[in-house]
């Protein structure tokens, strides 16, 4: 792939919204509850960590730690 001007500036996008995030709550439930959700089904994703590993691995990995 070939670049026509590498100088030029990228283009200006319009804004589509007015909002901006100020805060990102992540917790160790959310994370551990997403986890588990994940579907075992489904293929790897481009990291080539399979959903198997993610919800058998939720609890270390929230930072959860689970009694069973």
């Amino acid at each position: 792939m070939t670049v026509a001007d590498p100088n030029r500036p990228p283009p200006q996008l319009a804004q589509e919204c007015d909002q901006e995030i100020t805060m990102v709550e992540v917790t160790q439930e959310k994370v551990g509850h997403l986890l588990r959700a994940v579907d075992v089904r489904k293929a790897s994703g481009p990291d080539d960590v399979s959903p198997q590993v993610l919800r058998h691995c939720s609890s270390p990995l929230s930072g959860q730690q689970r009694v069973t």
